[in-house]
């Protein structure tokens, strides 16, 4: 969460967002529903001194539960949201235009089919926040490719592993990097073999990893677990980042590895900034349990104000959504659908190498031509009629391309003409 977001568990508190100081409160109450079922639910209310605060923004909040149940988000008696939630998740909430012409925003946040046997109070709005939205995404997405790239980079063109290095994975599994490696093609990325929720994604892209390289928060252990020889495994506290190191405990000190991990994580987020920056790669995230819209949203703001990056979020296919299907829910945000993911314990023998690569295909298509399409507008000549480029050029039109893509992409290099001669 931002800086301006605050914990539920204090009362009476400020927030600025903008030049608007919001006071919160926040109180939880819990009631039994019925013999096995516990909600739990935490009411706060936002205060301003003038109404419509609230206008352009979205309701962020943090939110932690110890079991899988349903977040019920609701203003003033309105349901906003309805997520399901397995831990803890980020979440972005469209708020109502007609309910923001107040000075005061009572939101409801209820936890649903909480076990009984589960400890409720642990069920908590971690943090508030409310960011500006609209503003942000008017940010385009884009590949970070220059015009004549478009020529050599079509998607037909570039081969698997080409293709499959423009990808980069947040996890939280490494079944794009088995599959990157089944190619052997090995990119360094900070998440490729890492386990990240998608809330901490946000808070360290919130915090720009400035505390990656703090000593204190980068912790070793012995793993002698997934082998018998005991191996190095990291742990970066603050962001909830794991890595395998891959080091026998024999083959180098503590202080010698804890000294390279450090560096490696302070290298590969530099590396990671600035490619979020460029938009030279495209971010894929997967889990085993649907990703939310209002997840999405929480995401999409975290991008766009780096810079042109795509996001994908990757879900098994079902009968509304069949494999390959690729669709697009907020301005550089997409959901892809793959057939199914590869078993957890045992990955590396059943992830589909070859699925992989043809939905990356599809997902690049797509945003290949959606980019293009934006430069349609921005860097086609004011007098380009396509009609007329057409009738100018009758193998155009025989091969059925779009007369503006043609022209921005091989027209203008082949010196093609687009006008009547003066």
């Amino acid at each position: 969460m931002p800086s301006d977001a605050i914990s539920t568990r204090a009362n009476d508190r400020q927030i600025l967002v903008g030049s608007t100081h919001i006071t919160v409160s926040a109180e939880p109450t819990v009631t039994c529903e019925a013999a096995r079922v516990t909600s739990l639910c935490i009411q706060f209310t936002l205060r301003a001194p003038e109404a419509g605060f609230a206008r352009g923004c979205r309701l962020e909040l943090a939110i932690e539960a110890p079991t899988v149940c349903v977040v019920a988000v609701s203003l003033q008696g309105e349901t906003l949201a309805r997520v399901p939630l397995r831990t803890e998740a980020c979440l972005s909430i469209t708020l109502p235009e007609a309910a923001l012409d107040t000075t005061q925003l009572i939101f409801d946040v209820a936890f649903v089919d909480v076990p009984t046997e589960v400890d409720a109070a642990r069920c908590q709005v971690a943090a508030i926040g409310l960011l500006p939205f609209e503003p942000t995404m008017q940010r385009a997405p884009s590949l970070g490719i220059s015009l004549d790239d478009f020529r050599t980079e079509r998607p037909d063109s570039l081969s698997d592993r080409d293709l499959m290095l423009r990808f980069a994975s947040l996890g939280d599994n490494c079944e794009l990097g088995i599959a990157q490696r089944q190619l052997e093609i090995d990119p360094l990325d900070l998440m490729r073999f890492s386990s990240v929720p998608l809330r901490w994604i946000l808070f360290a892209l919130d915090d720009r990893y400035a505390r990656i390289d703090v000593p204190e928060l980068n912790e070793l252990t012995e793993d002698a677990v997934s082998n018998p020889i005991p191996h190095w495994y990291a742990y970066q506290s603050l962001y909830r980042i794991p890595y395998a190191t891959g080091i026998a405990v024999h083959q180098q000190t503590h202080a010698g590895i804890h000294r390279d991990t450090v560096r490696r994580f302070q290298f590969m987020s530099k590396k990671f900034l600035k490619e979020l920056e460029t938009g030279k790669r495209i971010f894929l995230f997967r889990r085993d349990f649907p990703i939310a819209d209002e997840e999405l949203a929480a995401a999409a703001v975290r991008f766009r104000r780096f810079g042109g990056s795509y996001l994908v979020a990757m879900q098994e296919a079902d009968a509304a959504h069949p494999a390959g299907t690729v669709e697009s829910v907020f301005p550089g945000v997409l959901r892809a659908y793959i057939d199914k993911f590869a078993d957890a314990r045992c990955v590396v023998e059943t992830v589909d190498t070859p699925k992989w690569v043809s939905l990356c295909r599809a997902i690049y298509q797509q945003i290949w031509t959606e980019d293009l399409a934006r430069r349609v507008v921005t860097d086609l000549p004011s007098d380009f009629n396509p009609s007329l480029y057409l009738d100018l050029n009758s193998d155009v039109a025989a091969a059925a391309f779009d007369a503006r893509m043609h022209y921005l992409i091989f027209g203008q290099l082949e010196g093609r003409r687009y006008k009547l001669s003066a």
